[in-house]
């Protein structure tokens, strides 16, 4: 096992290196002079020039990526330009947030999905698999602009049930702190459901036609046993896979999500950042949300090998 961490570690190494090089140049061509955010628009050309000098625009694009990503590894993420804030300040204050609504989507998401999945494969071409894949259908298809919106007019204007939007630490009032993200969170994992439904259903249509299941049915044991001991144990394997794609999949739905319910996190902090130019906060922002979709993708892998040795024998080679 320990061999196999490492390898996938040391493939992770160059990933994030090309990720990094791919968020620095593709920032610094946005078109927009960030100096703009520092002196404003009345900023005469000779201001704007010192000031590039100043930050350094002024030198070689690859001159730069080196000297962010040397100063990214030390932790030193630079000011923002509008601000003047510490950027792993910002981005340490907000991170929490985003992490908490991910997690409650993922809870949302496997309630629904997991159940979902395994309603619809056991009751194969009935009714149930019918409305249940009609239900994916839909959701699936729903963006998440337009799925938040629709839930902010059912549950906080129609019914009054929820807030609309904002935000209360969970440290200062538990309560408060749920009211407020259950909308943005359901809005996340209603996206997500459908393709957990999709797939764990597949896979238990698929171990449902193995031999070690007919015989354990055959041998007279009870249904709840079979379905228990035989077949979710594993068919929820390469459900595992899809859960830590979709981790990436929510963080990224966070971006919009966090924007239209006005949670403070890192996807409208990066929001934020794209309108008024803040290079260094939409940079260090766009490369922890990537390294942690990179993270949780490792993390996966390692507990896919560790659920299913086969896998472990077969990267390893």
């Amino acid at each position: 096992m320990f061999l196999f961490i490492s390898k996938r570690i040391g493939q992770t190494v160059p990933v994030v290196l090309l990720v990094s090089f791919f968020v620095f140049f593709v920032i610094n061509v946005i078109p927009g002079d960030p100096t703009l955010t520092v002196l404003g628009e009345f900023a005469t050309p000779e201001q704007r020039e010192i000031a590039r000098q100043q930050y350094g625009f002024d030198r070689p694009m690859f001159v730069q990526y080196v000297d962010w990503l040397t100063r990214t590894l030390s932790g030193d993420l630079g000011r923002s330009l509008h601000s003047n804030e510490r950027v792993w300040a910002m981005l340490v204050d907000r991170l929490p947030v985003s992490l908490e609504l991910s997690g409650l989507a993922l809870i949302i998401a496997l309630v629904i999905g997991i159940p979902g999945g395994i309603l619809a494969a056991l009751r194969r071409g009935t009714t149930t698999d019918t409305v249940i894949g009609m239900f994916s259908a839909v959701a699936l298809g729903v963006p998440y602009f337009w799925l938040g919106v629709l839930l902010i007019l059912l549950f906080a204007i129609f019914f009054n049930l929820l807030p609309p939007s904002g935000y209360v630490p969970f440290t200062e009032s538990p309560f408060e702190n749920l009211k407020l993200m259950i909308l943005p969170a359901l809005t996340i994992g209603l996206h997500v459901a459908p393709l957990i439904i999709r797939q764990t259903r597949a896979s238990v249509l698929q171990v449902l036609s193995q031999d070690y299941v007919r015989t354990a049915h055959a041998k007279g044991l009870p249904w709840s046993a079979i379905v228990r001991k035989h077949i979710l144990r594993n068919a929820l394997i390469p459900v595992l896979t899809l859960v830590g794609l979709q981790l990436g999949n929510m963080l990224g739905g966070a971006i919009v999500t966090e924007t239209i319910f006005s949670t403070p996190g890192l996807g409208s902090l990066i929001v934020a950042a794209v309108s008024t130019r803040d290079f260094p906060v939409v940079q260090s922002g766009i490369f922890l949300v990537v390294l942690l979709v990179i993270f949780v993708n490792l993390i996966t892998d390692i507990l896919y090998a560790y659920v299913d040795p086969r896998i472990r024998q077969l990267l390893i080679v």
